[in-house]
């Protein structure tokens, strides 16, 4: 291989990866302004979806935590992967009744 191959390559191989990690995020979801206490983070995902009136087990794979350094001021962000997609669908387009129910 020379150097232009290489570098087609590698350019290949970054497309891959980008579109990858992009499909991997398909299924999370992101809940923000949730009080931080010491309730588990799955639980508060069912919590959102039962006040929603969504329909979901927790078999269903949910799995969730919070990102980013813990901060006095303001909670962390939770991101929840949700692999039922019609769940994930459901919570995405009630968002707005999110902000009544807080």
């Amino acid at each position: 291989m020379n150097g232009s191959d290489l570098y087609f390559t590698e350019g290949k191989l970054r497309r891959e990866i980008d579109e990858f990690k992009r499909n991997s995020r398909r299924s999370c979801v992101r809940v923000a302004c949730i009080t931080e206490d010491r309730t588990d983070t799955d639980d508060v995902i069912l919590g959102i979806t039962s006040k929603l009136d969504i329909p979901v087990k927790r078999e269903e794979n949910i799995v969730s935590h919070r990102v980013g350094p813990k901060n006095n001021d303001s909670p962390r962000q939770i991101i929840a992967r949700i692999t039922n997609y019609e769940v994930r669908h459901r919570l995405l387009k009630s968002s707005t009744q999110l902000r009544k129910i807080a």
